[in-house]
């Protein structure tokens, strides 16, 4: 996602520079997971990852304190951020937008999202799939990744709010989590970017990296991708 938009198109190597001396704001950062790989094996100078959950924010900076990366971590809601003095080169939100129940919640999110990035410069996001076809929305376990996708499938096509259950195994130590996420047309999305003034709009497919060996064993997971990206710019 990040390599074409920047101007890298060589995927083979590592880019542990490309976000050199960009300033970068993580919304719904969780625990920090990705909100790490921004600073460590990207680069960027500076970090700043938000979440509404204060359990989360509590556990990233525990991680900050334990390997310090200069990350700051604060709590706050994705819909209710003031615009900022200096803003952003990059905003990311990973898994944030498809929490969005309706279009009006998910303009909020991404005009906030516009108010914290500098003109001319770009958001990434990754949420669930909502441009997979019926058939990617089926109720069937993926044994090899560990996930199910579960929705109500008797009035295809997926109305705007419909509820999208996905569950997650550790077939080593037999646990499960759920949680519900929601599904707004691709049409809903590309709208709300445009009424909030982004001029670039694209949806990016997961793809495996060409580094891994074995890229047929991802196959499936490609196919009936439970994720897509997002890339918009002003």
């Amino acid at each position: 996602m990040f390599l074409p938009v920047l101007g890298k198109e060589d995927t083979i190597h590592e880019h542990n520079d490309l976000l050199a001396g960009k300033r970068v704001l993580d919304l719904a950062c969780g625990d920090g997971h990705y909100t790490r790989k921004l600073k460590e094996q990207l680069g960027a100078s500076e970090v700043v990852g938000i979440d509404i959950s204060q359990a989360m924010i509590d556990i990233a900076r525990s991680k900050e304190r334990e390997r310090p990366f200069g990350i700051i971590y604060e709590v706050a809601d994705a819909q209710m951020l003031t615009p900022p003095s200096i803003k952003y080169d990059v905003v990311t939100a990973f898994y944030l937008l498809n929490f969005a129940r309706t279009s009006e919640e998910l303009e909020r999110m991404v005009r906030v999202i516009s108010e914290q990035l500098a003109d001319g410069q770009t958001f990434f996001g990754v949420i669930t799939n909502v441009c997979g076809s019926e058939a990617t929305y089926n109720n069937e376990k993926h044994h090899k990744y560990a996930f199910m996708r579960e929705t109500n499938l008797s009035n295809w096509p997926l109305h705007n709010g419909a509820e999208v259950k996905y569950t997650h195994f550790n077939d080593q130590q037999n646990t499960s989590f759920s949680y519900i996420t929601y599904y707004l047309s691709p049409q809903t999305y590309e709208q709300a970017f445009k009424r909030a003034g982004f001029t670039y709009f694209k949806w990016v497919p997961l793809e495996s990296d060409p580094k891994v060996e074995d890229r047929a064993f991802y196959d499936d997971f490609i196919n009936y991708a439970p994720a897509i990206g997002i890339v918009a710019s002003k």
